[in-house]
Order: structure tokens, then C-alpha cells, then sequence
């Protein structure tokens, strides 16, 4: 660590940056599948190097080493670099929670909430089943059986025209081409974000499998 504390810092920031900043695009790119492991990887690299800045501002040693006497006999990596703590080991030795005021504990800048929002069926049958939640400490709850769920966030799949098109092709309307395409969303108001037929990514516009199933219903109707 033979360079200054603050040049040293700032080129870790500027990695932590630019980790982050390639995750949310790898994550955000719609031609990319293997986006979710990519964006973890990336993160656990940013917030690596982030405590890594962090100790150097502080003027700790985050590399790992034994003591022999007063020397430290420094860990190597298998191309003879030194090692530097990884992220468990940095998250081990931080000791963030002591260091913040009770104001700065219950500060919104350090909260995160949740809010779970009633959606009623717009008509009589359209729910399979109904949700209701109760204080797991109350006396219903005692009495009751349990049921776990396990909530996964999934993106959905992300398709071109050129996608559409050729799906739309593959279920035997073999004459739509870009042009029927481009007059079909305009008649139907397709890219209205209300309808969740598609999204907007990087200014270029991605259709759902259901504006698909869509045309191919509607087309089917002729």
C-alpha cells in the first residue's frame, strides 16, 4: 500500500462504478438471458471493492496476513498477488451499526419498507382464492394451517418485431411481415403501457409473449 490513501480510494470507487454501472446494463439488456447471475457477480465485486475503500480511508489493512514478530507475512494467491479480504471477510470486520446514532438508525435514508396493496377482482369468479392477513400472534392464527410460499421475482421475457413477427409467422399467418405488424399496434393502441403488452428499454420498445398471443387471437378471429 505503498500509494497515497486518497488516489488509491478514488480508483476503487471508480471500479465500484464501473461494476455497478455493467450490472444494470448486463441486467437491463433484454438480448441477454443470463442476466440475474451476471448482476449478482457484479454487485458482490462493487461492494467488495466499496469496503475496500472504505478500510483504506481508514488506514486498515484489508489484505490477509499472519504476523511473525512485527512483520506481516502477507497470503498469496496462486500468481504470487498479494490477497486481499474478500467480501465476507470485509463485512466481518465492519462495525457499522455501533457507529450510527439512534436518529441516523430510524432515519428514512436507512429504511426499507414494504406495503402490501389490496387488488380486488374486477368480476364475480376471476379469483381462484382470496388472501387474507392476520397477526401471526393473534389466537386465529394458532388455529389455523400454515401455508409457506416463496416469493421469486422472475422478468419476463422481452421479444424484437423481428421476434414477433417470425413467432406470429410460425403459427401459420405466414403473410404478416413488418408493415401488418407496425399497422396492428397502431390500430390496437399496443405500445400504451397501460395494456402490459411491452416496456421501453434503452429507448427501443420490447413486446410480452402476450402482445403475441394477442395478435395471434386476434388474427385467428378473421
Amino acid at each position: 500500500m505503498s500509494r497515497s490513501i486518497y488516489s488509491e480510494k478514488v480508483d476503487l470507487i471508480m471500479k465500484v462504478r464501473e461494476a455497478l454501472l455493467s450490472a444494470v446494463q448486463i441486467y437491463n439488456n433484454p438480448l441477454i438471458s443470463f442476466k440475474t447471475e451476471s448482476f449478482i457477480v457484479l454487485s458482490l465485486i462493487a461492494w467488495t471493492y466499496l469496503l475496500h475503500a472504505h478500510y483504506r480511508k481508514k488506514g486498515i489493512d484489508y489484505r490477509y496476513y499472519i504476523k511473525i514478530g512485527k512483520r506481516k507475512k502477507y497470503d498469496k494467491n496462486p500468481d504470487g498477488s498479494i490477497k486481499y479480504w474478500d467480501l465476507k471477510e470485509c463485512i466481518s470486520k465492519a462495525d457499522f451499526d455501533n457507529k450510527l446514532s439512534e436518529a441516523e438508525i430510524k432515519s428514512d435514508r436507512f429504511a426499507y419498507r414494504l406495503l402490501f396493496a389490496k387488488v380486488l377482482a374486477k368480476r364475480k369468479g376471476q379469483a381462484d382464492c382470496v388472501i387474507e392477513f392476520i397477526d401471526p400472534k393473534s389466537k386465529l392464527a394458532k388455529n389455523i394451517t400454515k401455508e409457506y410460499w416463496i416469493k421469486e421475482e422472475t422478468e419476463k421475457q422481452k421479444f424484437s418485431p423481428t421476434l414477433v413477427i417470425q413467432k406470429v409467422r410460425d403459427a401459420g399467418f405466414k403473410d404478416f411481415g413488418m408493415h401488418q405488424h407496425t399497422r396492428f399496434w397502431q390500430k390496437h393502441d399496443g405500445k400504451n403501457q397501460n395494456k402490459g403488452f411491452g416496456t421501453m428499454v434503452v429507448k427501443t420498445w420490447y413486446w410480452y409473449q402476450n402482445w403475441i398471443d394477442y395478435i395471434i387471437k386476434e388474427l385467428g378471429k378473421k
